[in-house]
């Protein structure tokens, strides 16, 4: 399909605010093809990327997907982000924790690509997800078996909210915990 405005092409002096997008995508793109060689391009995923999130992440770091993380975007937003993991109100257990934010994050096996990074643009910044696949059948296939994941995931254990003094929190008991 032909692209009237490529990344490839420089449009600073005839499009400024096209050029302030085009240029984070076309050094993800980058970042991309220099990591798995393909036509990778942005897909609109809609809302379903800020419901994904925290399970895509959770998924993540109890192993239960395969990912890579390429790079972080911009050296002057955070490289990294450490926050409370205890679902306890009163404990207070730090650790080094991933994220979406300024992280480019791959996930090889479906071909799909995902961060959250700021874009700039006349004096404003604000944060935006990216979706980044080789192609939308992949990028669907992704969200299917990610769904998939997830139901089966929610199978296995309770989910409950309990108010503490810091706010509702969530906490999940499986089959293996002692209740």
């Amino acid at each position: 399909m032909k692209v009237l405005f490529s990344n490839e092409e420089q449009f600073r002096k005839l499009h400024p605010n096209y050029e302030d997008f085009a240029i984070l995508t076309r050094r993800v793109i980058k970042l991309l093809n220099e990591n798995y060689e393909g036509n990778w391009q942005l897909v609109d995923i809609g809302d379903h990327i800020i419901q994904l999130d925290n399970s895509l992440i959770e998924m993540m770091e109890n192993e239960l997907i395969q990912y890579k993380i390429l790079g972080n975007i911009y050296e002057a937003k955070p490289l990294s982000k450490i926050a409370n993991k205890s679902s306890l109100s009163m404990e207070s257990k730090l650790e080094i924790v991933s994220t979406f934010e300024n992280t480019v994050i791959l996930f090889p096996e479906y071909q799909v690509a995902v961060t959250m990074a700021f874009n700039f643009s006349g004096g404003n910044a604000w944060p935006e997800y990216f979706f980044f696949s080789t192609s939308p059948e992949g990028a669907l296939y992704f969200l299917e078996e990610i769904n998939e994941k997830l139901r089966e995931l929610l199978m296995q254990s309770v989910t409950y909210l309990v108010d503490t003094e810091h706010g509702v929190q969530r906490r999940k008991y499986g089959e293996q915990a002692a209740v």
